[in-house]
């Protein structure tokens, strides 16, 4: 999870979804890989303050890092 914090505050819940174009799929999918929803939370690190992102909820529960759960920046 490059430069993202564990300390994350949710955020309100906005319709997220993906898109296939041309055998890639665009966008955030609504599932995290596990079955867990995507949340849209925000960063409170130093490095990336306030920046928003959206995550798999699991993960973020769990605070986990560095691992193969649904993690996008929103501006990226």
């Amino acid at each position: 999870m490059s430069g993202a914090s564990s300390d994350v505050s949710g955020a309100s819940s906005g319709g997220s979804s993906s898109l296939r174009r041309g055998g890639k799929i665009i966008g955030i999918p609504k599932r995290c890989w596990c079955g867990t929803e995507i949340v849209p939370l925000m960063s409170k690190s130093d490095h990336n303050p306030y920046r928003r992102y959206f995550r798999c909820a699991h993960a973020a529960a769990k605070k986990l890092m560095n691992d193969n759960h649904v993690f996008k920046w929103i501006d990226e």
